[in-house]
């Protein structure tokens, strides 16, 4: 591919196609229409892929290519200068043309090809662009073909009506080299709060405007941009909801829809309802609550039976994101171009009569700059204003919110149990404001609990922890009541649930969802080993695991998951450097042996796709020792003793094709002094041993185990 020009050579041509294009000649015409089309050697996309310089470069097109397509564009109200868009099935490119107006040598809708020998692919910021080799300010560039020339290149066919994709604001941007160039649908379009009621563009100035709408697929917008020489540039924008047609533009990696008139191309906008409640609102009352968001769909807004969604600013409401199977509710002004101001309301909870006063949930922190959430209450709240109203008082509760993510994700934080008891019965609301033109300025909220009673713990037969399983995480191991832990909390991180035991300062179990993506994830360590203190007593300090045991020995932070599995986000990643993760293994098990069964098992993910892992250390009362350094590493007001185990487990769940496979291994925790370990392979056992061994029933719920 040639990317070379004799400047000199160009500036020449260049001047002489100038003069040439001062010629006032009325062309009916490009060449004979309706005559049959040269046909297509390349396809639009073909063409575009020929280009692969950037807005500094051009690229030469070899003399026998040509391609056809249908005139998606029109300039006749003068939204679009000297330009043509065309486009084919496989894709659409913008024309440079030194004529105007356009739309009398080529209609919307008319078929056209194009001999693009002589021509260039070019583009500006990011926007593939076809012309003529010229300069921009002593920069290749594709210039526009001169008005002598169009028939040299363009010849002409039928007026046909133009195929049209219907498409999503978030495929539009998800796709946007895909739709570049091309006309597209829209529909359920708004206008976005901060532009209602403004015009298409400043036509006093004769300024061009972006203005900027949503669709509710996505948290952002789209832009439909109007240049202020337009005839349309002083109409107001739409009111309601309703579709818009626009052929595509793109400026680097932000997608721009260009109108060629509003009277067909913004239509069917219709009002919608107010977005805040008009009339009194029966407030049910529910005596307890469990909400995990389960068996929504993903960018739906929340519209949970009972409860209240409501937006005083901003086209967006709080709505459901996803992540690895986890559903929970999300709000944030990413790219939105407006504020937003958004209230998650619960039903009426019935603190008096519950017997456990209390409400816990947990919320993540999300590039937050610009935004803010607070937890509030309201006995008085009945639905019949806006929140804000001042007939309704507000109270902000004391919950522990994450804050960790100022400039990034943040941690899953519990709130902790959250005392209701002196407010009455109340609703819960979720208030949130972000302000516009922040990067992202995003809060979750998932897991909402509230005088909810678990299943309980059966003497001999193991349970299950409904109201903490989600997804695939519903395989998660239930413990059995033959050993009592006098302390037990589920909790789950990002990537991971885990139990974990007060008493050992260990974990019971790391139960997690392992696949051939997470495995080729390309996260690094962050090493940013830390106490626990979504438990409520907090884990043990990584100090914890140094000398001060009757071996007086120094033993590894053993990750129960590894941070190997945890390379598809950051926040996996430093989720599992939590010490709740941890548990003293020696070094020659933790570097050697166990590392070997862990690269195993990613192994086994990356041949299977997806397989489930437990893991943690065997708790049976019979540990090597105590670590007791006497010093309360962890802050709870108790001096910290880790019990250190004598073995290790791992236990692999594999689906093929819906029938189960097992693999369980345990390992001895030994140092040299004890003697060399064998290979990891020879400490395989059965799952009915693992479960006699560690008093666990691992995959309770799946059948044929």
């Amino acid at each position: 591919m040639n990317h070379i020009f004799n400047k000199g050579r160009l500036i020449i041509i260049s001047l002489c196609l100038f003069l040439s294009a001062c010629v006032d000649t009325d062309y009916t015409n490009p060449s004979e229409i309706n005559k049959a089309l040269p046909t297509a050697t390349l396809s639009i996309a073909e063409l575009k892929a020929l280009h692969i310089g950037g807005d500094n470069d051009t690229t030469s097109i070899p003399s026998n290519i040509i391609i056809k397509g249908q005139v998606v564009s029109s300039d006749k109200e003068g939204n679009i200068y000297k330009e043509l868009y065309i486009q084919d099935a496989t894709g659409g490119i913008l024309v440079r043309v030194d004529m105007s107006p356009v739309y009398t040598k080529f209609q919307l809708g008319q078929e056209i090809s194009i001999a693009c020998g002589n021509l260039v692919l070019g583009s500006y910021a990011s926007n593939i662009q076809l012309g003529i080799p010229s300069l921009n300010k002593g920069v290749p560039a594709a210039g526009r073909i001169p008005s002598p020339l169009i028939q040299q290149y363009f010849s002409t066919g039928e007026v046909k009506e133009v195929a049209i994709a219907t498409i999503t604001v978030k495929e539009l941007i998800e796709n946007l080299s895909t739709y570049a160039g091309k006309r597209v649908k829209i529909d359920s379009l708004t206008v976005i709060n901060n532009d209602a009621g403004k015009t298409f563009a400043d036509a006093v100035n004769e300024a061009t405007e972006n203005r900027y709408f949503n669709d509710a697929s996505t948290t952002e917008n789209i832009n439909v941009r109007t240049s202020g020489f337009s005839d349309f540039a002083g109409d107001k924008l739409p009111e309601g909801k309703g579709t818009i047609y626009g052929v595509v533009s793109r400026f680097r990696d932000e997608p721009q829809l260009i109108i060629n008139n509003p009277r067909e191309d913004v239509i069917d906008f219709k009002a919608v309802e107010n977005q805040k409640p008009s009339g009194p609102i029966a407030i049910k009352t529910v005596d307890q609550l469990n909400e995990a968001f389960d068996g929504t769909t993903k960018y739906d807004e929340i519209a949970l039976e009972n409860w209240l969604n409501i937006s005083e600013e901003g086209t967006r409401k709080w709505y459901i994101n996803d992540y690895k199977g986890n559903t929970y509710a999300n709000i944030s002004v990413f790219k939105a171009n407006e504020k937003r101001v958004n209230w998650l309301i619960t039903p009426k909870l019935n603190v008096v009569a519950a017997k456990d006063k209390t409400i816990s949930f947990r919320t993540r922190q999300e590039y937050s700059t610009g935004a803010v959430l607070k937890v509030m209450v309201s006995a008085n709240y009945d639905g019949s204003a806006a929140p804000s109203d001042a007939k309704f008082t507000w109270t902000e509760v004391n919950a522990k919110l994450s804050n960790d993510g100022q400039s990034g994700y943040g941690s899953w934080t519990t709130s902790g149990a959250v005392d209701l008891s002196s407010y009455g019965n109340v609703v819960v609301a979720f208030y949130y404001e972000g302000e516009e033109g922040v990067t992202d300025g995003g809060y979750s909220i998932d897991d909402i609990v509230f005088n909810y009673t678990k299943d309980p713990i059966i003497p001999g037969q193991g349970y299950v922890l409904l109201d903490t399983i989600k997804s695939d995480h519903t395989l998660i191991p239930s413990t059995t009541a033959q050993f009592s832990y006098t302390d037990q909390e589920i909790i789950r991180h990002d990537g991971y649930y885990l139990a974990y035991n007060e008493d050992t300062e260990n974990p019971i179990w790391v139960a997690y969802v392992l696949t051939a993506a997470d495995v080729s994830g390309s996260i690094s360590r962050t090493d940013d080993f830390r106490i626990d203190t979504s438990i409520s007593t907090k884990s043990t300090n990584s100090k914890s695991f140094r000398t001060g045991g009757s071996l007086n020995y120094t033993y590894d932070r053993g990750h129960i998951k590894p941070a190997s599995d945890s390379k598809l986000s950051a926040s996996e990643m430093s989720d599992s450097f939590y010490m709740s993760n941890m548990s003293p293994q020696t070094s020659e098990l933790n570097q050697k042996e166990w590392r070997f069964l862990e690269e195993h098992v990613r192994d086994l993910a990356t041949q299977n796709g997806k397989i489930y892992v437990v893991s943690g250390p065997v708790l049976d009362k019979n540990y090597h020792e105590w670590i007791d350094r006497g010093v309360d590493d962890d802050g709870d007001g108790d001096i910290d003793k880790v019990a250190v185990p004598k073995a290790y487990y791992k236990v692999v769940l594999v689906l093929k094709n819906g029938t189960p496979e097992v693999h369980a291994w345990i390992l001895p925790n030994k140092d040299k002094s004890q003697g060399n370990l064998n290979k990891y392979s020879t400490y395989k056992v059965t799952l009915q041993e693992l479960e006699t061994r560690t008093n666990i029933d691992f995959f309770n719920r799946v059948q044929g185990l």
